[in-house]
Parts: structure tokens; sequence; C-alpha cells
């Protein structure tokens, strides 16, 4: 338990120091995703859907931080680990979207 409880520390305190870092970064690229929209190529609809999800990724990384220190102190560790992979889930589901709404975009031209 002793060992589990230093390497959920470990990955507590790391991955807190690495999503503390990226929020500023994502967050400015999530307000640059703006732009988007007047676009004249770029449907309205697309548009918003693309702000939508640009967005995820910085909001996912403060709950996720949450929810990984309420998971540790909790000691319910293997529910932290799976709050630490929920900002890795979102960026996949981010580009998988982003290809997806570009595909549908280039199939309206």
């Amino acid at each position: 338990d002793l060992k589990e409880k230093k390497k959920a520390r470990f990955w507590v305190i790391t991955l807190t120091i690495v999503y503390t870092i990226l929020i500023p970064f994502f967050y400015g690229f999530a307000m640059m995703s703006f732009s988007v929209i007047n676009l004249p190529k770029i449907l309205a609809l697309l548009g918003y859907l693309i702000v939508v999800f640009v967005f995820w990724v910085p909001i996912s990384l403060p709950f996720s931080i949450f929810f990984i220190w309420k998971s540790y102190l909790n000691r319910q560790y293997k529910k932290m680990y799976r709050y630490c992979l929920v900002p890795l889930f979102t960026f996949i589901v981010f580009l998988y979207v982003i290809s997806a709404i570009n595909t549908i975009g280039e199939a309206i031209k």
C-alpha cells in the first residue's frame, strides 16, 4: 500500500505541474479558434462546432486536476489513474472530431 501511495503521489504531483503548465497554452489556442468562424469557406455551424471542441481540451485540464487530487486524497488510486488520462482522451477525441469536421467541410465544397 505504501509503494502504491508513493507511485500515486508521483503521478499526482507530476501531472498537476504538467497540466497547470499546459492550461495557458491550450486556452490560448482555444481563443484563437474563434477566428475560424470568420473564414468565408467555413460554414457558421462548422465554425462553432470547431470552437466548442477546441475548448474541450483546456476545460478538461483543471477538472482533471481537481478529480485527480480528490481521488488521491480518498485513496482511490485506480479512479485517480483514470482521471489522469481524461485530458489525453479529450485531446484524442478533439483530433478525431476536427478531422471529421474537416472531411465534412471538404465534402461540402
